[in-house]
């Protein structure tokens, strides 16, 4: 298993408030970068781009990757 330490970056959509000014909540996607573990990262700017177009909050979650990483480490980060 891993250290725990999992980057996570939010992304707001650009036409919603931010948290200090919001009335309701936002919708999420939690967003686990493609690249079969071995590519990308959670700054894919993919999410920015589903943020925007959804009109929800997005977690971009990363997770350890191959080589380094021996499969199921990433999968694991991903539970």
């Amino acid at each position: 298993k891993g250290n725990g330490n999992i980057p996570i970056r939010l992304i707001w959509p650009k036409a919603k408030a931010k948290p200090d000014d919001m009335k309701e909540g936002l919708p999420l996607i939690v967003f686990f970068h493609y690249g079969g573990f071995v590519l990308g990262t959670h700054k894919d700017p993919l999410a920015n781009v589903m943020a925007d177009d959804v009109g929800a909050l997005v977690a971009s979650v990363g997770y350890r990757l191959a080589p380094e990483h021996k499969f199921p480490a990433g999968v694991d980060d991903c539970w």
